[in-house]
């Protein structure tokens, strides 16, 4: 949970340390780069592969955003970050390297959900109820891996969706998504220059929060991240259809009401 939180995080720090030393502002800017600095490398040692996936994915969203938008120096603060980060990796995570294909008892784990899913698929067994169900279809391979353990969770928020609430849920949550990515495209389009890095940082912060989804499952420290980014693209998107191309939605224009 703490590799996933800072998989999501990272983008901001980098946004403000970039913010900062285009302002001048030396010691804010080396304070932020710092902690950016200790992030990637705590990120990498707590042998997470489901975070190292979530960052990764990060990474290639927002260093080609960054790029796209000319944001060069956030750009080398990412590069930064990212080269500390993989420094940690023989002191730690060779070993964990060389296990990454590990299934660590999700394969099975994944199979039964989705006989779950396939037995009640309409409306799905209920939002707290995977631990109760998992018992009528728990495999032997995970018997093998965990012995009588019963998870809590599916390990994967799409599985979780489909045996907790069915294809009802499924709809909902590829709604939301859909909702995302057209709010994404549409801030991109019609952003100013100067908030186009901000805007690539909220996506790439979601798309690490989607992508660490598909391996572990929120908790209260990653799902507000992802709530309040959605809102914040969510808002913007509505501040640029009604003020214009024109119009700033970065931090102050947020502050202010984006302008209204």
């Amino acid at each position: 949970s703490l590799g996933a939180y800072l998989a999501i995080t990272l983008p901001v720090l980098a946004e403000l340390a970039r913010r900062a030393v285009s302002a001048r502002r030396w010691w804010i800017a080396s304070a932020l780069v710092v902690v950016a600095l200790a992030a990637g490398a705590v990120l990498v040692l707590t042998l997470s592969r489901g975070a190292w996936v979530a960052a990764a994915c990060m990474l290639v969203v927002l260093g080609l955003a960054w790029w796209r938008s000319g944001n060069r120096r956030g750009y080398l603060v990412l590069f930064a970050v990212v080269l500390v980060s993989l420094g940690c990796l023989p002191l730690v995570g060779l070993d964990r390297l060389r296990h990454f294909s590990d299934d660590a008892g999700r394969l099975p784990l994944w199979g039964a959900s989705w006989q779950l899913f396939l037995d009640r698929p309409v409306c799905g067994w209920g939002t707290d109820a995977f631990r109760l169900a998992f018992g009528t279809r728990r495999p032997v391979d995970f018997w093998n891996a965990e012995s009588s353990g019963a998870p809590n969770k599916a390990h994967n928020e799409a599985l979780q969706l489909l045996v907790t609430q069915g294809m009802i849920g499924a709809v909902a949550g590829l709604v939301l998504l859909a909702g995302m990515v057209r709010a994404a495209v549409r801030c991109w389009r019609t952003a100013s220059a100067q908030d186009r890095p901000m805007i690539a940082v909220v996506v790439a912060g979601l798309v690490a929060s989607v992508v660490q989804g598909l391996f572990h499952f929120t908790v209260a420290g990653t799902g507000v991240l992802f709530v309040t980014f959605a809102a914040l693209l969510s808002r913007w998107s509505l501040a640029q259809a009604s003020l214009g191309p024109s119009a700033s939605v970065g931090f102050p224009a947020l502050a202010l009401g984006a302008g209204k």
